[in-house]
Formats: structure tokens, C-alpha cells, sequence
């Protein structure tokens, strides 16, 4: 053999050899990579059971709390949340005007209050509901950090006998409403009246007629007005949006009030109206319209309110989008505790919420639950059609925690109703 051929040769062992040795190292490099990728995985699932597990011990107390509801509704809040012996359900009872809501994003699990400025500042901590929650109701009364369970609402009741008696129709749009109050006047003594000696009520009803005459962004600018310090007098001509009168500004609403006194169309003293007051005039059959809340109008005996029709306020032409002044009590997860949605499961369900508007009498929020009666169904109708769905009073949107400062504006709004 030559030289040539015999290089040639150990050139082929050679590559032979490293060929060899190559597929020998791929092989024990895969599988030291799959020995390692598997005990990596094994790993993996110990420690995910482990933390399963600690989850699940450290999960076994619920921590639930109610700020400002009825004693009543959290008695059956509480009878409606799941027995089970993988947790332990610990209620605790918080005054509205002292809770430190930083405290109560840390400390508590599930959370039920009325929506307002409580309800808007622990959404900033709370975790989102999930679908199978929130998709038991109406779109518009749907949100991801708050689950509405019932409704109340700020009605107009209207006098049925004034329309049967003098062929007068319900108004439909403000300009209607106003020819309403004219038309009345010459058959009750006092056509509008209120609770206004009530600071919730006067400011409520204040908060409707801005948002039946300049809609939801008109609403939604009057809270955040509210929320700025100053005196009623720094904020009485900020355009809050328009209507068929102009701009609409507090100043605008309050001087409109002052002409209804001087036409006749309500009581000359009707901020200063107390409850008696308002029972009085309805008992004596000279009340035309009376506004006042879902529970207050559950308050009037039987045999005065059933001649009342409650209404939703009428709207300005202006007005496109609209919400409804309806306040809710809402509940809340406020941490990540993993029975936090089977304790609020049961809160969509029809039934449940049929029971719970027989007891509150409020508006159920279940699209399939039973009413308490055609008032409370109707305040359900009227925040589903809305697009802004519910949003409360300026006493819990913005006065919830400083009752002080609400009152100091009621005040200051009767100073400027009784100046001539």
C-alpha cells in the first residue's frame, strides 16, 4: 500500500473515531439534560404542593367585614355565606366615620359597605371579581371591583289623584316637569316638596337635577367639584355642562329653586322640611310630587303612599348619556385568598337576591331575581337601561367618611335658597 493510501486510510479511521466519540457525547449530554430537566420538574411540583398547602392553611380564616349596612342585612349576609369545614368565616362589624381603609385592604378578605368614596378608594387594593360573578347582571350595573347585591334610589313620587282628576300626564321631559309644577299648583297647596332639612336628601336631590339636566359627565363633574375644598360660592358658576337653559352650573339649579318658591311651585321653607313636615302635607293631600329615597318612601304608611306613583326625574333634552342615582350595597374581595369566590358565589344566585330584596325592599341586581314590588323592580329596569348603570349621592360619593363637611355645605345652600 502506498503512502498516499495508507494517510488516506488513518484519515478515515480517524473521522470514524471522532464520529464515534461525537454521538457518545450527544448521547450522555441528552440524557444528564433530561435526568436534571426531570428532577427540575419534580422540584417544581414538591414546591408548588408545599405552597398549596401553606396557601391553604394560611387561607382557612376568611376575614369579613360590613361598614355602615343595616344590622339586618349583615345578619343576612352572614346566613347566606357557605359553611365548610376547609375554612373559617370571621366577621368583624367597622363604623364608617373612623375605619382607616388602609388597615382594612390589609386585614380583611371580603368586604361589603355601600358604594361611594369607601367602596372607590379599596378598589385601588381589591382584586377583580371574576366572570362568573358579575355576568348574572345587567351590563351597565357591571364592574370588576364591586358587586352590587341591592338598590336603593332617590324617586319622585307623584299624586296619582292630581292626574286623574285634572287630566294632567306624567312629565316626560324637564321642560314638561316644570309645566307640571305650574299646572299642580292650582290643586295642592304645595306642588314639589322634600325632606330638606335632611342634609343627604337636599344635596341628593340636587345631584338628580344636575344629572337629569346635564347627564352623566355632568354627574361625574359635580362629584369631583364637591371633593375640592373651598366654600359653595367658589364653586357655584363652574360649568358642570350644558342644558336647555345654558350652562349648567350650581348657581344656575339654585336660582331656578328660588323662582319655583316665587311661582308657587314649591313650599317657600321646603330646605327646612322635616320628616313630619313631608308626612303632614302628603296625609292632607296637598302634595303634588314628593322626592325622596326607596327607603324612606318604604317608610310612609300604606294607606298615603299607595296613591303615589314612583318615577325616575325627567330628562333634559340635552342630557345623551345618563346614569341613575341609586345607591348600592356592594361586596368586595379585598385580597387573594383563595375561597374568596366561593363565599361570594352564593350573591348571584336569583334566589338569594329575591330574598334580599323582600328584606330590604330594595331593587334586586340578579336580571332573573324577584322584586319586592314593582317600585323595587322599576329601580332595576331604570339602572340597567342607563349606560352609567347605578352611582350614589354626593353623601356617600363624596361625604361618606366627613359628615362635617357635608353638613357644612347643606348650610351654606340654605343661606343662598332663603337670601332674597
Amino acid at each position: 500500500m502506498t503512502s498516499k493510501a495508507k494517510s488516506k486510510s488513518k484519515k478515515i479511521e480517524r473521522a470514524k473515531a471522532g464520529k464515534k466519540a461525537r454521538s457518545t457525547v450527544s448521547k450522555k449530554t441528552i440524557r444528564n439534560f433530561c435526568i436534571t430537566l426531570v428532577a427540575v420538574i419534580v422540584l417544581i411540583v414538591l414546591v408548588s404542593i408545599i405552597l398549596f398547602i401553606r396557601k391553604k392553611e394560611a387561607d382557612r380564616t376568611v376575614k369579613v367585614a360590613f361598614c355602615g349596612i343595616p344590622q339586618e342585612v349583615t345578619t343576612f349576609i352572614e346566613g347566606q355565606i357557605p359553611k365548610s369545614d376547609d375554612y373559617n368565616v370571621v366577621c368583624s362589624y367597622l363604623n364608617k366615620d373612623d375605619v382607616d381603609l388602609k388597615t382594612v385592604s390589609e386585614k380583611f378578605d371580603l368586604f361589603f359597605t355601600w358604594n361611594g368614596e369607601i367602596s372607590d378608594t379599596l378598589s385601588k387594593f381589591s382584586e377583580d371579581l371574576p366572570s362568573k360573578i358579575i355576568q348574572t347582571i345587567p351590563t351597565s350595573l357591571r364592574s370588576k371591583k364591586t358587586y352590587p347585591l341591592a338598590l336603593d334610589h332617590f324617586e319622585l313620587a307623584y299624586f296619582q289623584p292630581v292626574f286623574d282628576k285634572n287630566g294632567l300626564e306624567e312629565p316626560g321631559s324637564w321642560k314638561e316637569f316644570e309645566e307640571y309644577l305650574k299646572e299642580s299648583s292650582k290643586h295642592v297647596f304645595t306642588p314639589f316638596f322634600c325632606q330638606g332639612s335632611d342634609d343627604r336628601t337636599l344635596l341628593a336631590f340636587i345631584a338628580c337635577i344636575v344629572e337629569s339636566r346635564g347627564g352623566l359627565s355632568a354627574y361625574e363633574k359635580l362629584m369631583e367639584l364637591l371633593k375640592k375644598s373651598g366654600s359653595l360660592e367658589e364653586k357655584m358658576d363652574v360649568e358642570l355642562g350644558q342644558c336647555e337653559d345654558g350652562a349648567l352650573t350650581i348657581r344656575l339649579l339654585l336660582d331656578m329653586l328660588k323662582n319655583w318658591a316665587q311661582e308657587g311651585y314649591v313650599h317657600p321653607l321646603w330646605y327646612l322640611g322635616t320628616r313630619n313636615d313631608v308626612l303632614y302635607f302628603m296625609e292632607d293631600k296637598q302634595v303634588a310630587v314628593l322626592f325622596e329615597s326607596l327607603t324612606d318612601h318604604r317608610s310612609v304608611p300604606y294607606s298615603i303612599i299607595r296613591d303615589y306613583t314612583s318615577m325616575r326625574f325627567p330628562l333634559d333634552s340635552y342630557a345623551k348619556e345618563h346614569c341613575l342615582i341609586s345607591p348600592a350595597i356592594v361586596a368586595m374581595s379585598l385580597s387573594n385568598n383563595m375561597n374568596n369566590d366561593d363565599l361570594l358565589l352564593p350573591f348571584a344566585n336569583d334566589e338569594v337576591q329575591s330574598r334580599f330584596s323582600m328584606l330590604t325592599k330594595l331593587g334586586p341586581t340578579h336580571s332573573r331575581a324577584e322584586s319586592y314590588d314593582r317600585q323595587a323592580d322599576d329601580v332595576r329596569f331604570w339602572a340597567a337601561s342607563c349606560k352609567g348603570g347605578p352611582v350614589p349621592d354626593p353623601a356617600l360619593a363624596v361625604y361618606q367618611r366627613k359628615p362635617e363637611q357635608m353638613k357644612e355645605l347643606a348650610a351654606e345652600i340654605r343661606t343662598y335658597l332663603k337670601t332674597k
